[in-house]
């Protein structure tokens, strides 16, 4: 069995995300090795609407979209339910905060470094 670095999703593990205050998710299509084609679905959780929607907005029409608790529960839910086919994933690695609470692919202000482009021409290496 190959190494799936995912962990799947129970209609116990989705109340869990629930109940610890998720209500914006973004599903989309997930294609693994060990998961028949056309049946997995990556669930990933966000803290806020915006940071859902923005990752929803990257992907292709059928490739997955935003979802918002409770007008989408029944989607997930039926996913969830037993003999439905599918099967759902969650990455089992969280990304950490950011210390300055920025977005991870936003600049990052490092104390004591010039701005950018105010570098001096080093003219001797002694």
């Amino acid at each position: 069995m190959l190494y799936n670095p995912f962990e799947q999703v129970t209609q116990s593990s989705f109340r869990e995300l629930i109940e610890s205050g998720y209500a914006d998710f973004v599903l989309q299509r997930f294609e693994w090795p060990d998961v028949k084609e056309k049946t997995g679905f990556l669930l990933t959780p966000y803290d806020d609407k915006e940071s859902a929607d923005r990752h929803g907005h990257q992907l292709g029409e059928k490739e997955g979209r935003a979802l918002q608790l409770p007008q989408d529960a029944d989607k997930i839910e039926s996913l969830l339910a037993t003999g439905s086919g599918y099967r759902i994933f969650l990455k089992r690695i969280k990304e950490e905060n950011r210390p300055d609470g920025k977005h991870r692919y936003e600049a990052f202000e490092w104390e004591g470094l010039p701005p950018l482009g105010s570098d001096t021409v080093q003219t001797s290496l002694f």
